[in-house]
């Protein structure tokens, strides 16, 4: 999967370069800094891929937040509780110094990036989401949890100003992304379900997003998105490739006639059927049938 324009710019941010270090602190930035940043890549055959959080501590020698997201490969997470394999599109958060560790196994290859938060506001966040989440995250390719934290990234590897209410912005944004992301995908299942409700009621032609919301009790606006984000598919069109998947097996291996394989199917037409087909698979239905 291209990561490039969703979460990490591989380009801007080439292998073992910093991004950004933190500016000189002062009692408002205290109250977040992004004060550090990287993208590194590396095989479990050479040096350092243990790393012990209990002695470490910022910068500055004060806690602080590490945040790590895999891009590539896999990587490992411990705190006192258990060990956790961290793969593409997951990553840990943790605090310095704290009872965790990371690293990759001796035969692993892993490529990430990192960032680190200080500060009393950064410290705070972390700190919750970790008591109501856990350290362990999962985060889609397309999400935008990371964005406005890299471009302040940018804007203080270039010598601009950003403000430490730009900087708090990002940060609580950071994480409420994290706690959307961490309900999305505890919602799977539940949309699972969903899709099987919809394979069981395609024949309906009255069937629309309403009516699926309501059979799992949501809202419609909030069926669509959570829908979205867990399939990345909306359930409009996710319907429309069930009914013309299922129209395809019915003239693969029925000889009902292609008005009948249309009402199964939910089309309201026949005209509007081999529109659709032949739009979907590039051939009208009765080509597809003597293929």
């Amino acid at each position: 999967m291209d990561y490039t324009h969703v979460l990490f710019n591989r380009e801007r941010y080439p292998l073992h370069m910093p991004l950004a270090v933190a500016p000189p602190s002062d009692p408002v930035t205290e109250r977040c800094i992004l004060s550090g940043a990287g993208h590194q890549a590396r095989a479990g055959s050479e040096r350092k891929t243990h790393n012990d959080n209990r002695h470490r501590y910022g910068a500055d020698g004060e806690p602080d937040v590490l945040v790590h997201y895999v891009i590539d490969g896999e990587g490992w997470f411990k705190d006192t509780k258990q060990q956790y394999l961290i793969r593409p599109n997951q990553g840990f958060i943790c605090m310095k110094p704290s009872a965790t560790e990371y690293g990759l196994a001796h035969d692993k290859y892993m490529e990430w990036f990192w960032f680190n938060l200080s500060g009393k506001l950064a410290v705070q966040l972390a700190k919750e989401h970790i008591t109501e989440q856990g350290h362990v995250f999962s985060v889609p390719a397309h999400s935008n949890a990371f964005s406005g934290l890299f471009e302040c990234f940018e804007h203080q590897s270039a010598g601009r100003n950003v403000t430490p209410a730009e900087l708090a912005a990002h940060a609580i944004r950071f994480f409420a992304e994290l706690r959307v992301a961490a309900q999305s995908e505890k919602q799977v299942p539940r949309f699972i379900e969903a899709r099987r409700w919809i394979d069981a009621h395609m024949d309906d032609v009255d069937l629309d997003v309403k009516r699926m919301a309501e059979a799992i009790g949501m809202t419609r606006s909030h069926f669509t998105r959570c829908f979205q984000e867990a399939f990345a598919e909306s359930p409009h069109a996710y319907l429309a490739r069930r009914r013309l998947q299922r129209a395809a097996d019915l003239l693969r291996f029925n000889d009902d006639t292609i008005a009948k394989i249309a009402q199964l199917c939910g089309f309201r037409s026949t005209a509007w059927f081999c529109t659709a087909f032949k739009r979907h698979y590039g051939v009208t239905p009765v080509q597809y049938r003597s293929t």
